[in-house]
């Protein structure tokens, strides 16, 4: 409808970093798409099971129904709709194969994949939560080798469980380490 299409154009138009905009059937009687989406990642608990970090595109969400492209209610082709969506970075929740409904996109308003700014957001959560509960627990951090020690595995500790969680991937140190 004309409101949702105003909230996409003025999402899309402003970039916002951590808006998902979906879009649902005019006639549903079910309008849980959003919600939908949104559970899909905070239920999910990367700290404390081996789920790991997956995207939202083409992921079937239970309770909702998916976008009807035939309703009589959507007064534009199927290619132009999807043609204004993808410029406006939408979601929509359909089944264009008929094979399984699932999510398409997975997008931020600004185009970028939500699960980018999920994982940046969850890193430097963990990171600074890890080093505070650091500080924490000794009463002065020394200085010495033994001080830097304790960080590193601090840190060690907190990479571990984001690239348990497929946030962080592995990588190579400068001094050719694998890690």
């Amino acid at each position: 409808d004309g409101a949702s299409c105003s909230v996409l154009a003025y999402c899309a138009s402003n970039a916002f970093e951590r808006t998902l905009v979906t879009v649902e059937n005019p006639s549903a009687d079910n309008k849980y798409y959003s919600a939908s989406a949104i559970a899909y990642y905070s239920t999910r608990e990367y700290a404390r099971t081996n789920r790991q970090m997956a995207t939202l595109a083409y992921k079937p969400a239970g309770g909702i129904e998916r976008v009807d492209t035939s309703d009589p209610l959507i007064t534009v082709s199927t290619d132009d709709m999807w043609k204004n969506l993808d410029e406006k970075h939408a979601n929509m929740y359909l089944d264009p194969s008929n094979r399984m409904d699932s999510w398409q996109r997975g997008n931020a308003s600004n185009g970028t994949d939500l699960v980018d700014y999920i994982a940046a957001d969850s890193l430097n959560y963990t990171v600074t939560i890890s080093i505070y509960q650091l500080l924490r627990t000794v009463p002065v951090l020394p200085m010495t080798q033994d001080g830097a020690n304790m960080l590193a595995n601090t840190l060690d500790s907190a990479y571990n469980s984001l690239y348990t969680a497929g946030i962080i991937g592995p990588g190579v140190s400068q001094d050719g380490k694998s890690f």
